[in-house]
């Protein structure tokens, strides 16, 4: 088992016995908070333990978006945890004033995450790669066998984003790019002109 899920356990089974025991009774509502944070990373942790999810940041990724994704799945995990927090600290007022203070920066907070979440979403998560490269390589032939060369290298353009510029496929498809290219430029103008 990772470390992180035993630590996470270790630290929600002290923060649980201390929410239930009468020390530092002052520290009643940040206690209670701060157990059902620990609680929630230990519980999420020990469910992709056990599915057998392995989350890893590489910054050899292929993909030409990888620090754009990371830098706003940070920035959608800081949002999701002050809105935690703010939700949190919300259910343990007791004061009207002080809770509808915080139910309007709870809202408006809401209401941004939801927005660059929207954002991100249709222009950094934005994929158009939904071929696998097997498929993208059998278009690319039908293409070209049709006289769609533009489309063939399109998808070769596509293709050769999921491989690092070390791969043989990645100088495959810029072969293959080039190829259909020099065939393009040699073959007669349809139009007649």
């Amino acid at each position: 088992m990772p470390y992180f899920v035993l630590i996470t356990g270790i630290a929600s089974l002290i923060s649980l016995v201390l929410q239930f025991s009468n020390l530092f009774p002052e520290y009643k509502e940040a206690k209670k908070t701060i157990m059902l944070i620990i609680t929630g990373v230990f519980g999420g942790t020990l469910i992709s333990v056990v599915q057998g999810t392995h989350v890893s940041i590489s910054m050899n990724e292929v993909d030409p978006n990888a620090v754009e994704k990371l830098g706003m799945t940070i920035i959608i995990v800081i949002l999701s945890v002050i809105l935690g927090v703010i939700l949190f600290t919300t259910l343990g007022t007791k004061e009207d004033k002080k809770r509808s203070d915080l139910l309007k920066i709870l809202a408006w907070g809401s209401f941004i995450y939801i927005f660059i979440f929207f954002i991100a979403s249709i222009t950094v998560f934005h994929t158009s790669m939904w071929l696998s490269s097997d498929e993208m390589l059998f278009l690319v032939t039908q293409n070209v066998d049709h006289g769609n060369n533009e489309r063939a290298i399109a998808l070769l353009g596509q293709y050769k984003q999921q491989f690092s510029s070390s791969d043989p496929r990645f100088k495959d498809a810029n072969d293959k790019i080039k190829e259909i290219m020099n065939k393009q430029l040699l073959m007669p103008n349809k139009t007649g002109q």
